[in-house]
């Protein structure tokens, strides 16, 4: 009968794991590879002490107001398809290029979506690239929407004295 072993921070010292002074100790289950990675470079890594500041998950699917991610799962569909069916090697390559935007906090993401897929008597090849603006916010986290947005309405209703207002010409 198999026991579960607990879940310990890394590292942790020999005693406090078996009870004993013996090395090596007994294996245990550890957090995630991260942390062993982490643990192995030392006091110098820093990057546990602050969490990921970009959602990659939601960059990505930001890029394009969403268009670029349909265009990428159609695309690994449509090359893995023709992978299989011609056992051959396809490609897929994605390049982001970021730029500052001027006098603001945003930058602009440049971003290229290439691919080549096998046929029965050579490939097919494409590229398309399209952009997008990004707020920068804490920590360099890019976001579509701006970290902080002031309230554009007062509770009656009014226009909010923080907001700057629109002129008319």
């Amino acid at each position: 009968m198999k026991t579960a072993l607990p879940i310990l921070p890394w590292p942790v010292k020999p005693q406090q794991r078996t009870g004993a002074k013996e090395f090596p100790p007994r294996p245990w289950r550890i957090q995630s590879a991260v942390t062993v990675w982490a643990a192995c470079m030392g006091p110098s890594f820093k990057y546990l002490e602050h969490p990921m500041a970009t959602n990659v998950n939601r960059f990505i699917s930001e890029l394009d107001g969403g268009v670029f991610e349909e265009k990428l799962a159609h695309i690994l569909s449509d090359v893995a398809s023709a992978v299989t069916d011609y056992d051959r090697k396809g490609e897929v390559q994605i390049t982001l290029k970021v730029g500052k935007i001027k006098n603001s906090h945003q930058v602009q993401i440049e971003h290229t979506l290439k691919y080549k897929k096998p046929t029965n008597h050579g490939s097919i090849s494409e590229d398309n690239a399209t952009s997008t603006p990004m707020y920068v916010g804490t920590k360099g986290a890019l976001s579509f929407f701006p970290e902080k947005q002031n309230q554009m309405f007062d509770t009656k209703g009014g226009i909010n004295n923080d907001v700057t207002q629109i002129r008319k010409s």
